[in-house]
């Protein structure tokens, strides 16, 4: 009789480690889950940054243009009152 009472807690047993190391890998499973969103984030994030830095970089090119542009104008102008 002690002998299939050991059997039977060695079943409990392993069904108590088998339960915890289900729970664990759901655990696991879940802080993974957590990471690729927040890594998905981050990169919308850089993403979007970049995108605004372009912006900003396009938007400094084009007025520095328009101020040699203006200086050129306005270099001619004084060429021509030279005439």
């Amino acid at each position: 009789m002690n002998y299939h009472n050991n059997i039977k807690q060695c079943g409990n047993d392993y069904e108590k480690k088998i339960q915890l190391l289900k729970q664990e890998l759901k655990e696991y499973t879940n802080k993974y889950h957590l990471s690729i969103q927040h890594n998905e984030q981050l990169q919308n994030q850089l993403k979007q940054q970049r995108d605004q830095h372009k912006i900003d970089l396009d938007n400094h090119v084009d007025f520095i243009f328009y101020l040699k542009l203006e200086n050129i104008f306005f270099l001619v102008y004084l060429d021509s009152r030279n005439y």
